[in-house]
């Protein structure tokens, strides 16, 4: 039996690299105009700040609960996370009070635990406490020994479970790898805006590429157009020996940019939507005086050059 003829078309390499640098430089181009990509950026990178705060080196702290006697609790328990049984005994709970700026504040209110052979009472901090029990019954609570300062007791307990040193470590190494793709995402994008969104690829050569405009525009308008950046955008040329012009070749696209002056000119091939096309990396004076830079990508090598001779024909080349 005879199989059917493979219809699979094979992609060169190069072809699918240039393919690839091309989306990626779009891809960065439309997220670095979009607010709403900025904003989620920034507060990624806030959050990974934050989640690198919780970072804790797990041998610093003891979060073990230790069970103890109401009795047993002394200064020597302070640091330490206790489970402790005893009676609350809310009327005869004090207030700490404080001034600030000559105003009185109410501090914080410490309720006495009384356990069985205990001659003092272990002050409880009045927050995250459970329901109480009526009647005198006995209520067991977890919390941390804390020392205490000014009207506070010698020490106390603060209700509330250890943190979970091992998943406050792992979400911190998760955000130091989520900042460094962030940070690397940013340097990549630099790049970029850098290389005007057009990649070069100095290693590969241009492909004959008769369906691309004869020119194409990557670079900002200028201040008469609010510096908006275009890529790929079809263009056609002009020249006078006082200037040069691209302008728009498309109709319902309206805009130009003036080249006074040519301070320098590389020829490069960059990768594009109609694949790798030779170009120039431009830098030069427009009409006001302004440092610009662009790329210019053409359609074939014998138009790369013929606009590089035009440029310098018009005396924009130094001079």
């Amino acid at each position: 039996m005879i199989g059917r003829p493979s219809t699979r078309v094979f992609i060169p390499l190069s072809h699918r690299l240039v393919r690839a640098l091309d989306a990626l430089a779009h891809g960065i181009y439309a997220v670095q105009h979009s607010r709403v990509v900025k904003v989620a950026l920034a507060i990624v990178v806030v959050l990974t700040l934050v989640g690198l705060a919780l970072a804790r080196p797990i041998q610093s702290e003891d979060t073990t609960i230790y069970t103890m006697a109401v009795r047993d609790v002394t200064s020597a328990s302070i640091g330490r996370y206790v489970r402790v049984t005893g009676t609350l005994l809310p009327e005869a709970a004090y207030q700490t009070e404080l001034t600030a700026l000559g105003v009185p504040l109410r501090g914080g209110r410490y309720i006495p635990m009384l356990g069985e052979g205990a001659y003092d009472p272990l002050f409880v901090l009045d927050q995250n406490l459970p329901p109480l029990p009526q009647g005198g019954a006995t209520v067991t609570l977890v919390g941390r020994i804390v020392p205490g300062t000014g009207q506070q007791p010698t020490y106390y307990l603060e209700v509330g479970d250890p943190p979970n040193l091992a998943l406050m470590n792992r979400l911190a190494q998760l955000s130091l790898f989520v900042l460094a793709l962030a940070l690397g995402a940013l340097g990549v994008a630099w790049y970029a805006r850098r290389a005007d969104y057009a990649f070069g690829l100095p290693f590969i050569k241009p492909a004959p590429a008769p369906d691309a405009p004869s020119l194409l525009w990557f670079g900002d308008l200028g201040r008469p157009f609010r510096a908006v950046f275009l890529r790929q955008a079809p263009a056609v040329f002009s020249a006078t020996r006082a200037e040069a012009t691209f302008s728009s070749a498309d109709s319902h696209a309206e805009w130009a940019v003036i080249c006074r002056r040519l301070l320098s000119v590389d020829e490069t091939v960059v990768a594009t939507r109609y694949g790798a096309l030779p170009a120039l990396r431009i830098e030069f004076e427009d009409e006001r005086g302004l440092r610009r830079r662009a790329v210019l990508a053409t359609n074939s090598r014998p138009a790369r050059a013929a606009l590089a001779e035009s440029l310098r024909f018009v005396g924009l080349h130094g001079g």
